[in-house]
């Protein structure tokens, strides 16, 4: 019941962190795309006054810069990468579970390293 509540725990984590990673990869293209466009698209089309070209740079500027210091890219990978953590522990209480009694180690050496990993992953993983 324990290694039960333990894989529902990583189970749940896991889609927690899957769905902050797809949020801040989501914040991450939409800032990061203007950026890329608005320049070539200023530098195709001629205009008349350099107003247009200043605010562009600067509405460009100021995206980067917030894009940059929000830092959206390494977001979204750390919470990709709790995702994997979590979803590999919930395989491994899987395959515990699936084992013969006679093939497992013995139950307090497993619950004791399972219980270790699981509070190290808790305690290192991102906030969501």
């Amino acid at each position: 019941a324990l290694f039960l509540k333990w894989k529902g725990e990583c189970e749940e984590s896991a889609q927690e962190h899957a769905w902050m990673g797809t949020v801040k990869k989501i914040c991450y293209y939409s800032l990061a795309t203007p950026c890329i466009l608005l320049p070539f698209c200023m530098g195709a089309i001629n205009f008349e006054s350099d107003s247009i070209y200043t605010t562009t740079n600067f509405v460009t500027s100021g995206i980067t810069a917030f894009s940059t210091f929000v830092n959206f890219s390494q977001q979204y990978t750390e919470h990709y990468d709790c995702e994997t953590r979590y979803r590999e522990l919930a395989m491994e209480i899987d395959a515990i579970l699936v084992k013969p009694r006679r093939d497992r180690i013995q139950a307090d050496v497993q619950l004791e390293t399972t219980k270790n990993r699981l509070e190290y992953l808790n305690k290192t993983s991102v906030n969501v």
